[in-house]
């Protein structure tokens, strides 16, 4: 093998330089490699054992021996802390020994992280979970391996320790390594919103699209759900799939779920990144479905301004009307029927005016009826929204319905003594 000759050798490119370093233990060893310069303005990394050039790096780029473990680390894979670098009199060089325009002749020893002993990995996750970053780069430069620590990334995420998480990431912790919940460290920060250790982890590799947890949704499904906006977006710029439902529960997407905890924000961000408006879930709920029965009347009006179905129904042919009914949100209610939408269709033939009349809500009914729904509707039993009222006692919905003219089934308006479900005390109701 050629050494380096003389400089003008090296400015023409004529040197290439090989040299090995020596380990105490031969475990230690794995591979060695030395560096020469290539031309005046490039480096080489050849490997000794099949002299093969593993890397040529720009000199420019390599100032001192920190860029170079940077280097080396990017490209070959080799975390700094398992670099361990000599001069040709096999003194260990520090970060700041390394000069370009001095040194011709380097050595590089690669070795393994030391075997997995409790005492050192207690050292390091107890060091993480406090969050002392010199602790933690003292035992990493020990080669203890971060990967024999259980849920120390997941530890990280979960209270934004980026600076410790940045210096695992470097000394080639796992980042898809799942909980007990089969949740990555990637869901936990999207969840809480750390904004910089999601961007650590994705820039690391982590799973973007990976769906995990109890209710198995993805890091969008989690940023989505916990209103983080900035976490969506910089999930999205990764390259998130926008309308992922690849094991959600009910195969919800983001928008789905952001629909669903009123996060309007949220709502808007990803219908202008442009998710999939018309999609339904498993059950046949459109986003509308979701902010309707959970009373986001905001998020409700951005959907309808976005051009959602406002009467589409459900698997069991609920609409968003018949859902915002049910749940008693006078607000949604009021919001989807200025948009129009019909009164009277019907899930399981009850129309929302029935529905209003089971459950005694007085405001919401007569929203309806202003609004034009079919007061004497019937419903599979032959029982108008007056029959249904009066059968379950609601005497101010009594009134309402019959203040604008309702009838029973039969026909009839005059009220009869009736008795509530469970009570022996009869109805009166004055006309």
């Amino acid at each position: 093998m050629r050494g380096v000759q003389s400089n003008h050798e090296r400015a023409n490119g004529f040197g290439e330089i090989c040299w090995l370093g020596v380990a105490k233990k031969s475990r230690d060893l794995i591979h060695s490699s030395g560096l020469g310069l290539l031309g005046a303005h490039m480096l080489s990394i050849c490997s000794l054992v099949s002299g093969e050039e593993l890397l040529t790096l720009r000199a420019e780029d390599v100032q001192d021996l920190k860029s170079l473990q940077a280097q080396v680390a990017k490209q070959l894979g080799v975390s700094r802390y398992r670099q361990r670098w000599f001069d040709e009199d096999q003194r260990e060089l520090g970060e700041e020994d390394l000069s370009w325009t001095s040194s011709d002749r380097v050595q590089l020893l690669i070795l393994h992280f030391l075997p997995p002993e409790e005492g050192p990995v207690q050292e390091l996750q107890k060091a993480c979970t406090e969050n002392r970053l010199e602790e933690v780069e003292r035992l990493l430069s020990q080669r203890v391996n971060p990967g024999d620590a259980e849920g120390l990334l997941h530890t990280l995420a979960l209270h934004g320790h980026w600076k410790c998480l940045s210096l695992l990431l470097e000394a080639e912790a796992p980042v898809d390594r799942e909980d007990t919940n089969g949740q990555q460290a990637l869901h936990i920060a999207a969840q809480q919103g750390h904004h910089e250790v999601a961007r650590l982890l994705l820039e690391a590799g982590a799973d973007k699209d990976k769906v995990g947890g109890r209710h198995w949704l993805s890091a969008l499904h989690l940023a989505c759900q916990h209103g983080h906006c900035d976490m969506v977006r910089l999930l999205l710029d990764a390259g998130a799939d926008i309308d992922n439902v690849a094991g959600a529960s009910w195969s919800e997407t983001a928008l789905h779920v952001a629909a669903e905890k009123g996060q309007l924000e949220v709502v808007r961000l990803l219908l202008e990144a442009g998710a999939g408006k018309h999609q339904i879930t498993s059950e046949g709920s459109s986003a509308l479905h979701l902010a309707a029965w959970n009373g986001h009347a905001q998020v409700a009006q951005l959907l309808l301004e976005a051009g959602l179905d406002k009467d589409h129904a459900a698997k069991d042919g609920s609409s968003a009307l018949h859902l915002a009914v049910e749940n008693g949100s006078e607000a949604v209610v009021a919001c989807l029927l200025n948009a129009k939408v019909d009164t009277g269709t019907c899930r399981q033939g009850f129309a929302p005016l029935h529905l209003a009349a089971s459950f005694g809500y007085v405001e919401i009914a007569e929203l309806l009826l202003k609004a034009g729904a079919e007061k004497n509707q019937e419903t599979p039993f032959n029982e108008t929204a007056l029959d249904v009222a009066e059968k379950m006692g609601h005497k101010n919905l009594v009134k309402l319905l019959l203040r604008f003219e309702a009838h029973r089934a039969d026909g009839s308006q005059v009220t009869v003594e009736r008795k509530k479900a469970r009570n022996t005390l009869p109805l009166s109701i004055a006309t």
